[in-house]
């Protein structure tokens, strides 16, 4: 289990990571949503090196609690931006979705953290089969979320 949450993890990081990288209109997504121009800089590179540690299996299981830290201060930044009432558009995956932010991306959010979470504490132990799946997971998250965005 621990090897299917750590792929999967991985996966919707260094998805979200790219995505933002490729995404001429990130910086401007993420000043809507409240972040420094230092924070837009680096956030898709940290997403990148974090998810791709996750899929290689490097680093654990410090990599796990890192991805745990990351995903739950953007849990946290959503909640509070809901809590205020602004739904700004999420630029989770790089370019904002026509969705605003909402319950779905919390329940999303959270998903991840406990997934996050077993990477941490279950540890490795599964083949080709677990990261298989993991990455079948997380490639389902990430569609999920962009399929989300575009239905509206």
């Amino acid at each position: 289990m621990g090897t299917v949450a750590r792929v999967a993890v991985g996966v919707v990081l260094v998805a979200a990571g790219a995505a933002k990288l490729a995404q001429p209109a990130w910086p401007a997504t993420a000043a809507a949503f409240g972040a420094p121009p230092s924070v837009a800089a680096a956030l898709p590179w940290a997403e990148l090196v974090l998810g791709a540690a996750l899929v290689a299996g490097l680093g654990l299981p410090w990599a796990a609690w890192a991805a745990l830290a990351l995903l739950a201060g953007f849990t946290a930044a959503v909640v509070d931006r809901l809590r205020r009432g602004d739904r700004v558009p999420c630029g989770c995956f790089g370019e904002p979705s026509p969705v605003p932010l909402g319950p779905a991306t919390v329940a999303r959010n959270v998903v991840l953290c406990g997934l996050a979470t077993v990477a941490a504490l279950v540890g490795d132990g599964g083949g080709p089969g677990a990261v298989a799946g993991g990455a079948v997971l997380g490639l389902a998250v990430v569609a999920g979320s962009r399929l989300r965005g575009r239905r509206r």
